[in-house]
């Protein structure tokens, strides 16, 4: 089920890393179909590999909810920020396939620094 899935994620990078992962997952995440779930944990995958390898954050967070045909996954983290390059910085993909990802389901990605960190939220539709 995706709820474990990204609960799993979350504290084997806790245990990695010794940062706190908070995650928060709302009604509905086990009711999407396998195509949703599976593109959910890689999202959530790639972004938390990326606040363990590149944010050096103490904290992070994973949010999922489902509401208004809608399904939006938040990863947050008090790392350094982004880079004004990282989406466009040779050797380095992985935003640009989580953005493949959502957008190829017709969803859309938001990547923002929020001055003490990264949040990335992806908002993909129910079908």
């Amino acid at each position: 089920p995706l709820r474990l899935a990204l609960q799993n994620l979350s504290v084997e990078m806790s245990q990695r890393t010794g940062a706190e992962v908070v995650c928060k997952i709302g009604d509905g995440a086990n009711e999407l179909n396998v195509t949703l779930a599976e593109t959910i944990w890689r999202v959530t995958q790639e972004a938390l590999t990326n606040v363990e390898k590149h944010a050096r954050a103490r904290r992070a967070q994973v949010e999922l909810d489902t509401a208004g045909g809608a399904v939006t996954l938040r990863v947050a983290d008090d790392g350094v920020g982004l880079p004004p390059d990282a989406a466009t910085r040779p050797g380095h993909y992985g935003l640009r396939g989580i953005r493949e990802r959502v957008e190829g389901l017709g969803g859309q990605l938001t990547v923002t620094n929020n001055g003490g960190g990264t949040v990335i939220e992806a908002r993909l539709p129910i079908l």
